[in-house]
This record gives C-alpha cells, structure tokens and sequence, in this order.
C-alpha cells in the first residue's frame, strides 16, 4: 500500500535502486511466506525491512532536512532498549530490533552528518 501512495503522491525520481530494493524485499516476502522456520521467518522479515530502509538512507544522503531526526534517534533507543527488556535471548527474539536498532542509529548519525554539509533549501 506504500508503495502505491508513492507513486501518486511521492517523489518521481524513482531509481534503479529503489527498484532493486522492491524486488528484494518481494523476494524475502515469498521466501517468508514458505519458510518453515521461526529462525528463517526472522530473518526474512528482517531482511525486507533493510530492503525496505535503503530508498530511505538514499534520499538522506540528497535530502538530509526531508527526514526527521528525531524519529530515527528514537527507534535506535527504543529497539536497542526492548533487547534489554527480552528475557529470553535467542536469534529469533533479538536478530529484528538488533538490525532496525542498528539501521535507525545509522540514520540518525547520516543526519547528523548530511545536514551539517547541505544547506536547508527553502
């Protein structure tokens, strides 16, 4: 559903790598719909959340002042926190908030750097 309010009311320049990460993240989604195995299920519905992330560390790169900041610095404490509050750690439990925790503080810091090198356009 994203994907398709995208496309009528987001940003034209669609690229060949937007595209890729579309078809990846498809591509984990079949392989997580067949998957037998909680361990696999995780990774896979991990996997399209980085497929899903990279449009995003793109247009941070041409856009820093287009993301909010506060959002990405937020989901870094808030997945990074629920792995202290897990109480039984295993693959399945902590490989999704590990990964997005990760990504988000990723984000934040490209922010941080991006915005300190492109001048806000009005």
């Amino acid at each position: 559903m994203i994907f398709v309010l995208a496309l009528r009311q987001g940003e034209a320049r669609i690229t060949l790598l937007d595209w890729i990460s579309l078809l990846g993240a498809i591509s984990a989604g079949l392989c997580w719909f067949v998957a037998n195995s909680l361990n696999l299920t995780v990774a896979f519905v991990t996997l399209i959340e980085l497929f899903a992330f990279v449009p995003t560390l793109r247009k941070s790169v041409s856009a820093p002042h287009d993301e909010t900041l506060s959002n990405f610095t937020v989901g870094a404490l808030k997945h990074m926190l629920s792995i202290a509050a897990i109480s039984t750690v295993s693959f399945a439990t902590v490989l999704y908030p590990l990964v997005l925790g990760l990504f988000n503080g990723i984000e934040a810091v490209l922010l941080i750097v991006r915005r300190r090198k492109v001048p806000v356009s009005i």
